[in-house]
């Protein structure tokens, strides 16, 4: 009899039982999990935070036309005559001859105001204590197959002269040429990165020189304003 009992309550049980099982369920759009797996409360009372995309400013103005040629094109390679590069290896010379080469073919630019010049006077001998020619560098950055020649000079007001050169059909060419308060210089694979202070208190730049074929140059691919490592970020 009480087995008979038992299963007479069992239907009319179904409907509480099934309320219990649905409470929860309906209960969990409610919550959600955190970072490590545990469940937290929803904020109900504010809504979800949306990625917003780029907003234009004035869509009905019209864009600027480019640039003229001749205000577009970068600095193409500059030829160094009186260096004999017809092996095509720019470590079999020296780096001063290639400088002082540079100045007297007339390639240097004019806001150099003799500085270069009078840097490479101590540099009879490069190792000499006075030099300020800095150890050269080698690394191939156009991807000829064959080493440019990356070169350094101290100028004052703690700036920086870069220049790089590449050997082409037994020309010396100078295929990039910077000057900059530096901070630090790197190579990573084929870019020159390069970077030096500003004029905004915290901040630094950081420019990414890259061989372009179509201007035959190294040009400033990438050219950012970064905060200092010692900045808050």
């Amino acid at each position: 009899m009480k087995s008979k009992k038992a299963a007479g309550r069992l239907p009319a049980l179904l409907p509480a039982l099934l309320l219990l099982l649905l409470i929860p369920a309906a209960a969990l759009p409610l919550a959600g999990c955190d970072a490590v797996g545990s469940l937290q409360a929803a904020d109900q009372g504010r809504p979800a935070a949306r990625a917003q995309g780029p907003h234009r400013l004035w869509p009905e103005r019209p864009p600027a036309p480019p640039e003229p040629d001749e205000e577009r094109r970068p600095d193409g390679p500059a030829g160094v005559a009186g260096i004999d590069v017809r092996g095509g290896a720019l470590r079999d010379v020296r780096p001063v001859d290639v400088l002082r080469a540079d100045l007297r073919s007339g390639a240097a630019r004019p806001g150099d105001g003799g500085e270069l010049g009078a840097a490479l006077r101590g540099c009879e001998d490069p190792e000499a204590a006075g030099c300020s020619l800095r150890p050269a560098h080698y690394r191939d950055l156009t991807g000829n197959g064959r080493d440019e020649l990356i070169v350094g000079v101290e100028l004052p007001g703690h700036r920086l002269n870069l220049r790089v050169y590449t050997a082409d059909d037994g020309k010396l060419l100078r295929i990039m040429e910077t000057t900059a308060r530096v901070i630090d210089v790197q190579l990573t694979e084929r870019d020159l990165i390069i970077q030096s202070t500003t004029s905004f208190p915290g901040t630094e730049s950081r420019d990414v020189w890259t061989w372009f074929p179509e201007q035959q140059a190294m040009v400033p691919r990438l050219m950012e304003t970064v905060r200092r490592p010692s900045e808050p970020r």
